[in-house]
């Protein structure tokens, strides 16, 4: 009679450990605890000369072009077209 309770421990037990990731993983989400992405440029392109810099390099010139003063206007990324690397075939 004990080796039927043991085991039925046991198996309740692994039972138990087995379901845990699953609870874990339906917890609720709200929009309220996610954070909003927010959207920044990481490359500045220059309205005259169209010289591209870095998001630092903007910021550190207060967003002038140092060479000619044109203004330093952000940069929307794209997704590349056609995959990583057109031509190349794996």
């Amino acid at each position: 009679m004990k080796t039927l309770t043991m085991k039925t421990l046991i198996l309740a037990t692994g039972l138990a450990l087995s379901l845990i990731p699953l609870a874990a993983n339906a917890a609720p989400t709200s929009h309220a605890m996610k954070k909003p992405m927010k959207m920044t440029a990481s490359m500045y392109k220059c309205q005259k000369c169209h010289m591209k810099v870095s998001a630092a390099t903007a910021k550190k010139d207060h967003y002038k072009d140092p060479m000619d003063g044109g203004k330093l206007l952000p940069m929307m990324s794209t997704p590349a077209k056609g995959g990583s690397m057109p031509g190349m075939k794996m």
